[in-house]
């Protein structure tokens, strides 16, 4: 067995800046299902038709999951979204990302789903 001493480390994390990603994403399904990285802390997520990310023409929801699904339909054109972590080495708002939602895409409502009554069920079923 080895001891490290971690005395005179200092750690630095840069910034995460706000880029707007190469990728463009397109969902036939209209809403769409957010997805981003293997989080496992809560996420807030972003999502607006403009990447300046407005206060007032943007939508952010707060999930412990890394996925989000809008309840209605946001609409056909081009969004911009993005995830916002917090965790003990680093927070702030990942890259800017780019979703198309074509005209003939699928629209539909989900319902909102209670997971922790769901998670209580002896036997859960969606």
């Amino acid at each position: 067995m080895m001891t490290v001493w971690l005395d005179n480390i200092r750690l630095e994390v840069n910034p995460m800046l706000n880029i707007i990603s190469d990728r463009v994403g397109t969902s036939y399904a209209d809403p769409p299902m957010f997805v981003w990285g293997n989080s496992i802390v809560r996420s807030r997520l972003q999502y607006s038709r403009s990447s300046d990310f407005p206060e007032d023409a943007t939508v952010t929801a707060t999930t412990d999951w890394n996925f989000h699904t809008p309840a209605e339909p946001i609409g056909a054109g081009e969004w911009f979204w993005r995830t916002y972590t917090e965790t003990e080495l680093t927070e702030g708002w990942g890259e800017i990302r780019r979703l198309v939602i074509p005209e003939e895409a699928h629209r539909f409502t989900t319902p909102a789903v209670d997971a922790a009554a769901l998670a209580a069920m002896p036997r859960p079923r969606l």
